[in-house]
């Protein structure tokens, strides 16, 4: 991360981000870098993390670095993983100084242990014994969806059954943050932090 000559700031940062190397992306024209690009200007964002669908793409990263050099692009992925239902979506960020080779490569070592490998709608990692010792490995944050986000703890585990919540609980022992998309999730999150599970 560069460093600020003024004190403490509000900036905003975007750390959930997909470009044209995730496979589900729509926009996927000769621009996109460019668009996404101008995009982020427009809205002020200064730093973002790349989390593509199963891919860390270095070459797409370093082309909108040197396109936004102002603004700081962190490495990441969005995987997919079985532990409490079947698809629950975990987010990997890495630090913006990683080597991008090396974390690409390794990436492609760790992606051929996944389940259904060949199929990019049933792909899918063991949360504890693949995506957790990556992370660890690589010094990544890890990033959950919760609330009413898709795909998430509280989307597609129930609170009903006791083995349900102690799911959720392990997840939070092992996670950097969990990932909302609405403030009212926030503030519920809060209430049942005060209150317990």
């Amino acid at each position: 991360m560069k460093l600020f000559e003024r004190g403490s700031e509000w900036r905003r940062w975007d750390l959930h981000l997909h470009t044209a190397s995730s496979y589900d992306y729509e926009y996927k024209a000769t621009d996109c870098d460019e668009t996404l690009v101008q995009k982020l200007q427009e809205n002020k964002i200064v730093a973002v993390a790349i989390t593509d669908h199963f891919v860390i793409d270095k070459n797409r990263i370093n082309h909108l670095r040197e396109l936004a050099p102002d603004i700081v692009f962190f490495p990441g992925v969005e995987l997919r993983t079985d532990k409490g239902d079947t698809n629950i979506h975990v987010i990997l960020i890495f630090s913006d100084n990683s080597n991008l080779d090396e974390l690409m490569e390794d990436f492609n070592a760790f992606k051929r242990e996944a389940q259904n490998k060949d199929d990019n709608e049933s792909i899918y990692w063991d949360y504890n014994s693949q995506i957790v010792p990556f992370a660890k490995k690589h010094d990544a944050l890890i990033s959950i969806h919760a609330g009413r986000k898709s795909n998430g703890v509280d989307d597609r585990i129930s609170n009903s059954l006791p083995h349900n919540q102690a799911v959720k609980e392990e997840y939070a022992t092992t996670i950097s943050m969990f990932e909302m998309g609405q403030v009212r999730d926030f503030d519920e999150y809060r209430k049942k932090e005060r209150g317990g599970l």
